[in-house]
Parts: C-alpha cells; sequence; structure tokens
C-alpha cells in the first residue's frame, strides 16, 4: 500500500522515490540490479525458468538503451 489513507501517513520509500523523481535521478539501473538478481536467484533455487520474462525484459531494454 503506497498511500494508506486508514494510517494518516505516506511511506517513507515512497516519498524518497517522488523526491528522487524530482531531482530527475531515476531508479531504472536499481530496478534492472534488482530484477536480474532475482531471476538468477530463482535460477539457482531450480524453480524453472524464465524465458518469457527474459525476452521481456530484453524488448524493454532494448526500446530504453
Amino acid at each position: 500500500v503506497i498511500f494508506p489513507k486508514t494510517l494518516g501517513h505516506i511511506d517513507d520509500a515512497v516519498s524518497n522515490l517522488f523526491d528522487r523523481l524530482e531531482k530527475r535521478v531515476t531508479p531504472i539501473l536499481i530496478i534492472l540490479a534488482e530484477t536480474f538478481s532475482s531471476l538468477g536467484a530463482c535460477r539457482r533455487a531450480g524453480e524453472g525458468r524464465f524465458i518469457e520474462c527474459v525476452q521481456l525484459l530484453l524488448a524493454w531494454f532494448h526500446s530504453h538503451f
């Protein structure tokens, strides 16, 4: 939950994200690193393959860089 109305506050991580976006600092590299790290961890754990996800990531990567 990003904006929990019932609690009456905003998460610090979300606040920091908007602050960085305002300063034109994008979290793209961090997101990519976390994604590839997670895919690698799942592969090492033997939970299967992520062929479709890797192809989707590759298409996104080529369209942005």
